[in-house]
């Protein structure tokens, strides 16, 4: 292959020297080709594991570009048609492409065990990070089937040290061992509530980063990529009044029943006599408030969506049914594409009714695609991003989820945040879609933040690299304002 960067060409010299390497190479510096090099080097029967998202969009066009004669096969798409068809791709492909997904059942099912491959590329192998995760497990196994297993991932370990283990495993038996919790009870030690959380102790890290550096290598992309500037922009928005008390009145019943929750963990409901909770109805297009006594206890991670919701002007009812209290975020929105004008925008956001709620607002503002889980056919996300990408829409609406990994959205330098992502490594690889090898123009993010709400918090969290939810139970508990 030509036109590869010094590094690509690097990665691939090591892995004519390891059969065995994970690949912590940043978004947006070429892992796929470099991947590909590795490939065409080996001329082995190869599998290539990855996001749905992905196959076509990075993996088949980056073949078909770089390696035009190589002719992969997508295994998730053959394995959606006739049996017959679908066994021939498996026995006559040389590079099979599929989903982490259709990869795990076609262990479960022992469909490829017996297909001949040597090779396995697991693309954004963060995908495996959950040591408990039936995807992780049988990708250990496969593992040790293969002769050549390469990892590829621009935030391995988004959350903790630990994260690594099951990646590394599928590198090697031995380096940290076997058995997960033997290793887990060595190298770290158990801390948080009730000891339920494991950090990698002070006095290990140097030698856990002596033995990953042994079976992996690091990328960053300013050292190999000279791209322009970044700039980070947050836009404060007021709620109204309304938005304000239907948000602290959310607040608020968070509040009694992490109390509650603490004197009593089988507690699934509390009555608040003493407070005037509202419930919030629909009548005739009009919102209206009336009061209600008891609200069901959820998990911390439902309390956060809760408040989120609450930031962009609406809740949710228990059964699922959107109900809006005030447009400020809209606005704000709206006011910001105009002082934008006539360039594309990737806007982001993590709620169903939100992207309704700016796909009815965008189409009078210009053409728009969306990619999200309300999109069920993976050929018209793709297809949507191909409008996106060659200028046919001015604005594609995404959820990080989505469109998060491997995607290039270079024809676009504004990306707008409606809302904001509690997901640290999904938070980051939506920043990479515009800022990667190929964009030239200098780019601008702008986070849509309410202001006194629990947007700051998650920001601020996701800044520092910490957990979102401790950080936001710990603002309903009054030790952050």
């Amino acid at each position: 292959m030509s036109n590869l960067m010094a590094h690509q060409l690097h990665a691939a010299d090591i892995a004519d020297a390891h059969p065995r390497f994970g690949f912590w190479h940043d978004t947006g510096t070429g892992k796929t080709a470099a991947a590909i090099e590795i490939i065409r080097r080996h001329a082995v029967k190869t599998l290539v594991v990855c996001p749905i998202s992905i196959i076509r969009c990075a993996w088949i066009e980056d073949l078909a570009k770089f390696w035009p004669e190589a002719r992969p096969v997508n295994l998730w798409e053959a394995r959606q048609k006739k049996n017959p068809y679908y066994h021939q791709a498996l026995a006559d492909c040389k590079i099979g492409i599929v989903n982490f997904e259709t990869f795990s059942l076609m262990m479960k099912n022992h469909e490829i065990q017996g297909a001949g491959f040597k090779l396995t590329i697991f693309d954004e192998s963060s995908k495996l990070k959950n040591i408990k995760a039936q995807v992780t497990k049988r990708a250990i196994a496969w593992s040790d089937t293969q002769d050549y297993v390469y990892l590829l991932s621009g935030t391995p370990a988004p959350n903790s040290e630990l994260e690594y283990w099951p990646q590394v495993r599928c590198l090697s038996p031995v380096l940290f061992g076997h058995s997960f919790y033997s290793w887990r009870a060595r190298w770290c030690y158990p801390t948080g509530y009730e000891n339920h959380v494991w950090k990698l102790r002070p006095e290990s890290k140097p030698e856990f980063y002596k033995a990953l550096a042994q079976v992996s290598e690091v990328v960053r992309r300013e050292d190999v990529l000279d791209l322009p500037e970044r700039t980070f922009n947050i836009r404060e928005v007021t709620l109204d009044a309304n938005e304000m008390q239907s948000y602290h009145e959310m607040k608020d019943a968070a509040l009694l029943e992490l109390l509650e929750n603490q004197q009593d963990h089988d507690s699934i409901s509390i009555v608040r006599p003493d407070m005037k909770k509202r419930h919030l109805m629909e009548l005739d297009g009009h919102v209206e408030l009336r009061p209600i006594s008891k609200i069901k206890a959820v998990n911390a991670g439902a309390k956060l969506m809760k408040l989120r919701e609450g930031t962009s002007g609406f809740y949710l009812d228990e059964e699922g049914r959107a109900h809006d209290v005030g447009a400020s975020k809209l606005k704000e929105l709206s006011d910001l594409l105009e002082e934008i004008g006539d360039h594309q925008v990737l806007i982001w956001f993590h709620f169903h009714h939100e992207g309704d709620q700016i796909e009815r607002m965008l189409n009078s503002h210009g053409t728009v695609g969306r990619v999200d889980g309300t999109i069920g056919n993976q050929n018209i996300k793709d297809q949507t991003v191909k409008n996106f990408q060659n200028g046919q829409n001015k604005y594609l609406l995404a959820h990080p989820a989505s469109l998060g990994h491997g995607v290039t959205l270079t024809n676009c330098h504004y990306a707008i945040y409606f809302s904001l992502s509690h997901s640290l490594e999904l938070h980051l690889q939506s920043q990479d879609r515009i800022y990667r090898k190929g964009q030239t123009k200098p780019c601008s993010y702008y986070f849509l933040v309410a202001k006194n709400t629990v947007d700051g918090v998650i920001l601020k969290a996701l800044e520092r690299k910490k957990s979102v939810v401790d950080e936001v139970m710990n603002f309903i508990m009054g030790g952050e304002k």
